[in-house]
């Protein structure tokens, strides 16, 4: 049986104002984002979130500042500085050791990290924008893909990953064979421009109408796989009860001399079924080809008039 590494146990730190406060200790770009978090949800609960953003204040009469003031801000400084450096893997302290405000330490860490989420967002932005479902996946499979890429978009900043990219995004990400489907949620796309619309519904709505459809081909295919299988058991017991009447009727009726097409004896090159099959095919594969080729050409023309309305709808929303 394979071992299993014990996640580390948060760490505990008591002030003077809250029984206890439990923090993982940052470890690096790995758990920056929710260390960030935790620390910032602390640092407003105590009225210090303006600690990390300002420096020592200056005695001076216009504002006026006294020097009660100035060591109401040492007091607290120190404070922050303490509670941030416990929270710190020692690989990470180092690079903060020697500073002495906690400002110091906040810019420097967002210094290191925050340049690691701006690199994750340029590639998953890339994904998300690009990413094209493929005719096998499952409809769950891909969305469930795509919400972890809008999810993690948005853990990095609100902005980066709107309803409005949602909504516009997931049709475009779906299969060729999905475009005449996706004609069917222009209402919703046009809702999109609307002064005042609720682009959280309209994506939520679009969402699910996409889930809706994948469950219907899913079920559609599944009860043609189930005919299509029926169908040829029939033909293997049809074929199996007069199966020994025939092969007693070809051994009587085999013909003397050689086949011109297959070079076989016992038949002539109007009955070879060599021939017959290979004919057969031909036709067969004339007609998928000229199916194939009507059904690209109309795909098409859905997609490049779907694209159109797409690049129409962005340039009225600016």
């Amino acid at each position: 049986m394979a071992s299993t590494t014990p996640a580390p146990t948060p760490v505990t730190v008591t002030t003077e104002e809250s029984s206890s406060l439990r923090i993982n200790k940052l470890e690096g770009a790995s758990n920056w984002k929710t260390w960030k978090v935790l620390v910032q949800d602390w640092l407003n609960e105590k009225d210090l979130d303006t600690i990390i953003t300002s420096i020592c204040p200056v005695i001076s009469t216009s504002p006026p500042v006294g020097q009660d003031a100035i060591d109401k801000w040492d007091k607290q400084n120190r404070k922050v500085i303490a509670t941030l450096r416990r929270n710190l893997q020692e690989t990470v302290l180092t690079h903060v050791i020697a500073c002495t405000t906690a400002k110091e330490v906040w810019d420097r860490l967002s210094g290191l990290y925050e340049i690691t989420d701006i690199i994750e967002l340029v590639s998953i932005r890339r994904l998300y924008f690009s990413h094209r479902m493929d005719e096998s996946t499952k409809i769950e499979d891909h969305l469930k893909q795509m919400q972890e890429w809008h999810d993690k978009m948005r853990s990095i900043g609100t902005n980066y990953a709107t309803n409005f990219d949602k909504a516009i995004t997931l049709p475009s990400s779906l299969p060729p064979s999905w475009d005449i489907f996706v004609q069917t949620l222009q209402s919703d796309l046009n809702g999109l421009s609307t002064v005042g619309a609720d682009q959280a519904s309209i994506a939520n709505s679009i969402e699910c109408k996409i889930i809706a459809e994948g469950q219907r081909r899913q079920q559609s295919s599944v009860s043609n796989a189930m005919y299509a299988e029926k169908g040829k058991f029939k033909g293997k017991s049809k074929n199996s009860s007069g199966g020994n009447k025939n092969s007693s009727l070809s051994q009587n009726t085999k013909q003397d001399g050689k086949c011109n097409y297959c070079k076989k004896e016992g038949h002539w090159e109007k009955e070879c079924r060599k021939k017959k099959e290979r004919k057969r095919t031909k036709r067969t594969r004339r007609r998928t080809l000229r199916k194939w080729h009507l059904q690209a050409k109309k795909m098409e023309d859905c997609q490049h008039m779907f694209l159109w309305r797409l690049r129409n709808m962005w340039e009225q929303t600016g």
